[in-house]
């Protein structure tokens, strides 16, 4: 109960402040954190060259190029989102001998720059994938998977009367058909 007064407490001084919240100095940081994982994920990916965001199985051209190029652009987008993170988090102290506006200049321009970089590594991506390449890739495996998925032992423990279903032998039997059927079981007669 405790926490909850103090929250009220905290939220009933900020409703009756009448200062902007960016003159505060306290920026979003949960957005700031965010931000921060998202650089440490890229500088992570450029700096090992491994990852999702590397990982290319049909490049048009030499692996070690596209490895290369996507690697340099995920180091550069993540420091630009780092920097962009700490400016933010900066905003408003005096750490810095910056104004209010020019560290909101600082942050829109490292956000564009950031952003752009992003989008970036999507467009190199996409067109550096071989895109013809990938489809038959993917048509092969399918046709393997169906090919497989007749003498797949997993399949025949699991699906029962496959030779009978072929022949039609679990075919429903009509109402006519039904009463033939029965009558000439004497197994079933009680």
């Amino acid at each position: 109960m405790e926490y909850l007064r103090f929250a009220t407490l905290l939220m009933d001084d900020a409703a009756t402040s009448s200062e902007p919240a960016a003159a505060t100095g306290n920026p979003g940081l949960v957005m700031v954190l965010f931000k921060v994982v998202i650089a440490v994920y890229l500088l992570a990916g450029a700096i090992r060259g491994k990852g999702k965001l590397i990982d290319n199985q049909f490049p048009k051209c030499k692996p070690e190029t596209y490895r290369l190029l996507m690697r340099l652009i995920c180091a550069f987008a993540a420091l630009v989102i780092l920097a962009n993170s700490a400016f933010e988090y900066l905003s408003g102290t005096t750490y810095l001998a910056l104004t209010l506006e020019e560290y909101g200049v600082i942050n829109t321009v490292l956000w564009a720059v950031g952003l752009v970089a992003l989008l970036a590594l999507i467009v190199v991506n996409a067109v550096l994938t071989d895109r013809k390449a990938m489809e038959e890739a993917r048509k092969r495996q399918d046709q393997e998977r169906r090919g497989a998925s007749k003498g797949d032992p997993l399949r025949a423990a699991f699906v029962f009367d496959e030779e009978e279903e072929a022949q039609g032998e679990f075919t429903r039997k009509t109402g006519a058909d039904e009463g033939a059927a029965d009558a000439g079981n004497p197994n079933d007669q009680a």
